[in-house]
Formats: structure tokens, sequence, C-alpha cells
């Protein structure tokens, strides 16, 4: 019987863990802080690319299960219909509907095909999530901006903030790539 890999191993509460190894914290990714609103716009991109790309695979599995059970039910239906024809049986399309159904391989690649559509729906929300989250960053770093354009605040914390920006997005991109 035809299987295909799924993209998700586990999910464990809030957090994901793929079949590559790597694991996705829902709470940690979507949540914003609003103090490193650079750095946050900086990973928004790799973040929302890396889960459309693990949606993609996800979809293209899951089309890949259904072609596979759609196949598997017309050469049951087939070898159902001809045993019926050898025993010399008449038959209904419900009994060769129930004996398709109650099929041992028909059940397990339906399970799985069930289990992709679960890894989909997921993997779908948690990419309108981080829709939402790029949103909402265009949201705060507006109200920031305005914020500091009226108290003029921005003037002298500007150049502090954006070296302490520019420092933690360094040693982000370090990390990223060391790992």
């Amino acid at each position: 019987m035809k299987r295909f890999m799924p993209v998700i191993n586990d999910i464990d509460g809030a957090v994901i863990t793929f079949k590559d190894g790597s694991s996705f914290d829902i709470n940690e990714r979507l949540t914003i802080d609003l103090n490193a609103l650079s750095s946050e716009f900086a990973s928004q991109a790799a973040y929302y690319g890396n889960l459309a790309m693990r949606f993609a695979d996800a979809q293209w599995a899951q089309a890949r299960a259904k072609a596979a059970l759609e196949e598997l039910s017309a050469q049951l239906d087939a070898a159902y219909r001809e045993g019926y024809h050898e025993r010399n049986k008449k038959y209904t399309e419900a009994m060769i509907k129930a004996d398709i159904t109650l099929d041992e391989d028909y059940q397990e690649l339906l399970e799985h095909k069930l289990e992709l559509d679960y890894h989909v729906d997921v993997l779908q929300g948690l990419t309108r999530a981080m829709d939402q989250r790029g949103n909402m960053l265009i949201s705060a770093g507006n109200y920031t901006r305005t914020e500091m354009e009226m108290t003029g605040s921005h003037i002298n914390e500007y150049s502090e903030s954006a070296l302490k920006e520019a420092k933690k997005l360094l040693a982000e991109r370090k990390r990223v790539k060391s790992s």
C-alpha cells in the first residue's frame, strides 16, 4: 500500500515537531516583542516562508494520498464486482461500496489520508496566524513611529535603539547561520 511522508512528526501542546527534527513553538513564534520590532520584522519573512513551504509539502502529500485512495477504491471496486460475477451472485452498488469501505487496505490508506488532512489544516492555520502576525507587526510599527514623532523622543532614543537592535539582529543572524 502506498504511504506518503507526512510533514509533521508530532504535535505536543503548542509545539509542533516536523519530520526533519526541527520544531515550531506556536506561543514563542507568534508572540511579538514590541521592544525589538526590527528583529521581529526581520524574522517574520523567514518564519512565514518556512511554514509556507511545509504547508505546500503537506498539501502535496495530501493530494497524492487522495489520488492513491481513489485508485485503490477503483481497483477494489473492480475486484469485488469480479468476485460477485465469478460466484454468480447478485450485488448492489451499496454492497460494493460497503465491501470497499470495510477493506483493511482501504481503511489503512484512509486513516493515513485523514492524518495528512489534519496536518494540512494545522499548517494552514499557522500560515494564517503568521499573516496576522505580519499585520500586527505593521500596526505596531506604525503606532510606535507615530508615538515617537508626537513626543519627539525618537531623536534621542533612535541612535541608542538602533545600535541595540543592530547588535541583536547580528547576534540572531550568527545564531541562525551556526544552527
